[in-house]
């Protein structure tokens, strides 16, 4: 069995010395608490200020469609979701008008399904 640490190292300026004091401790981590700073890592994105967790199963016609998007583009299961699902939604916008767009990106969507399955129906 591994023991897994958790190491944090914090450096202090001295003006007096022009020098750093490095401090450091650690503390043995259960799974639990692994799992959790795993995350809040993860939780962090480096180029749009946060990501969110996404955890769903999916039909195997869509796991294999979406094996081959990731193999013709060359990308993560990340960056390809994101792509075809920001795509999708841009081609659903581009086919409303102002006030449809409108009420769609207020959140009144309901009464915007038609207009949704149409776009479906003609991709």
């Amino acid at each position: 069995m591994h023991t897994c640490y958790c190491v944090t190292i914090q450096a202090r300026y001295n003006p007096f010395t022009s020098s750093y004091a490095i401090t450091e401790t650690s503390m043995a981590m259960n799974n639990k608490e692994r799992q959790a700073a795993y995350r809040a890592r993860q939780k962090e994105n480096k180029f749009k200020g946060t990501a969110y967790r996404l955890n769903t199963q999916i039909s195997g016609d869509a796991h294999h469609a979406l094996d081959r998007l990731m193999f013709f583009y060359n990308a993560t299961k990340r960056t390809t979701l994101e792509t075809a699902i920001i795509e999708f939604e841009k081609r659903l916008r581009e086919s409303m008008s102002d006030a449809e767009r409108k009420a769609y990106m207020s959140g009144h969507s309901e009464m915007l399904l038609r207009k949704a399955e149409k776009v479906i129906k003609d991709n």
